[in-house]
């Protein structure tokens, strides 16, 4: 009988990323991840420590789609605060790691007031709608709020505490990001 076929040992990659979400972040991003990717290993596990106070949803949301589906293990690690749609962001990954002092704060999407004419304020009024229904979908698919809750977060913004978010399903635990001395860290942001 053949022993039995150990799995690879994980290859592990830490990063960091802050600032805002936008394109540019993005495509930094995408470009430091396919850099990992490429590097020796089948069993990869990126640790990446993630802070910003936001930024632009449709560039949030690819965010997000990206890292949920990405073709290594990732955790996200909050040791600062992650605000909007930086919030959104960390739900994607499955292990969510918040620093004990950390906090998050999540809202509605909103938009700035300009000088439109009524067709064009009816195009920023369905583009909002459906912002707002996307960030939804996610935050309901990862937290646990009461529907008194959920009905305050239209109008408010929630701030979250380390041990708030483990309890609402924004983290899964209360640790650190530890890099081990010596590790190489990438950067994912400009």
């Amino acid at each position: 009988m053949a022993p039995p076929i150990s799995p690879e040992k994980p290859t592990t990659f830490w990063g960091v990323f802050s600032g805002a979400i936008d394109q540019n972040s993005f495509q930094k991003f995408l470009n430091t991840f396919t850099f990992i990717t490429h590097q020796e290993g089948l069993n990869k596990h990126l640790h990446l420590l993630f802070q910003s106070n936001g930024g632009l949803i449709a560039d949030g949301v690819a965010l997000y789609n990206f890292v949920k589906t990405a073709p290594m293990d990732v955790s996200l690690y909050n040791s600062g605060t992650l605000q909007s749609m930086a919030t959104v962001v960390f739900l994607a990954a499955e292990k969510r790691i918040v620093s004990q002092y950390a906090t998050f704060m999540i809202h509605r999407p909103t938009c700035a007031p300009l000088a439109l004419t009524v067709d064009r304020l009816t195009t920023v009024l369905q583009s909002l709608k459906i912002d707002d229904e996307r960030v939804d979908a996610i935050l309901r698919s990862k937290l646990n709020l009461s529907e008194t809750q959920w009905t305050d977060l239209r109008n408010n913004e929630f701030w979250f505490t380390a041990s708030d978010a483990v309890k609402g399903g924004i983290a899964t635990e209360i640790g650190d990001f530890s890099p081990p001395r010596g590790a190489q860290l990438f950067i994912f942001s400009p």
